[in-house]
């Protein structure tokens, strides 16, 4: 499963990580096939700047990871 298909479960929460998956929804270039948890660290460290998101991201990696 990628990390996308991961986080997109929690669309809809009204938790941090459904207001990750809120932001990746609408980033368009989110890569979608994405597995590789150091590829996503980076894409996320290179395109999201508001400290709660990154918090958010770096959370939900490592839950992803864990799964």
């Amino acid at each position: 499963m990628s990390f996308y298909k991961f986080i997109i479960t929690f669309m809809e929460d009204d938790t941090p990580f459904g207001q990750l998956a809120d932001c990746i929804v609408r980033d368009h270039n989110f890569p979608k096939e994405e597995t590789d948890i150091d590829n996503i660290y980076d894409y996320v460290h290179e395109n999201y700047f508001e400290h709660h998101l990154l918090e958010s991201a770096n959370r939900a990696i490592s839950e992803y990871k864990s799964n």
